[in-house]
């Protein structure tokens, strides 16, 4: 058992040692929106996110694509076989440059507005997203990054189309829109 753990240090030891801020996942919230059949909205989430701010000022974000909740099994289910490909890509990820000496710079319950562009990985695609940001500092250890407004994404850019309508098919509906609003409060807790 010792040596499992020591083993995982090691492995993990770069990324520790050049993480400067570490998302709390607990007090973080990571959503998304449905538009089906042109007016019925949805709002769904995934549970399990981490994150974290390196030295050099790049932030990454991972989304566990197993987690979605949508507050009904079958439809999670469904989401997991018809529309992701876990087996091939359980995650998502995106990475966003950060001015690090500028969130130090902040006084507690100042905010910093950021218009930025990060590369998002989902379904083996990789392709530059644009985001409004708000950048709150909360304490003296802690940051809460939230859009200012959503993050359109676009399922066709990424190959999810053919799960797209896959979905709307079995769930008998008219439509299912393509491009899916995503919002977030993350917080971000200085190491």
């Amino acid at each position: 058992m010792r040596r499992i753990y020591v083993l995982f240090i090691i492995m993990c030891w770069p990324v520790l040692a050049l993480a400067q801020w570490e998302l709390k996942a607990e007090d973080s919230t990571f959503q998304y929106a449905t538009v089906k059949n042109g007016s019925a909205y949805e709002i769904n989430s995934f549970e399990q996110i981490k994150g974290y701010i390196g030295s050099h000022g790049l932030a990454t974000l991972t989304v566990d694509l197993a987690s979605v909740n949508t507050g009904i099994a079958i439809r999670d289910t469904r989401m997991k076989k018809m529309l992701f490909d876990l087996a091939g890509f359980p995650l998502a990820r995106i990475k966003m440059p950060v001015d690090t000496e500028q969130l130090m710079a902040m006084a507690e319950g100042e905010m910093w507005p950021l218009s930025s562009g990060g590369e998002l990985q989902l379904n083996g695609q990789q392709r530059t997203v644009l985001a409004e940001l708000h950048i709150y500092r909360i304490s003296a250890k802690r940051w809460l990054v939230t859009t200012a407004q959503p993050v359109i994404i676009d399922a066709e850019a990424f190959g999810l189309l053919k799960g797209v309508e896959a979905l709307r098919e079995i769930a008998g509906l008219d439509s299912i829109m393509s491009q899916v609003p995503v919002s977030f409060d993350l917080v971000f807790e200085k190491l």
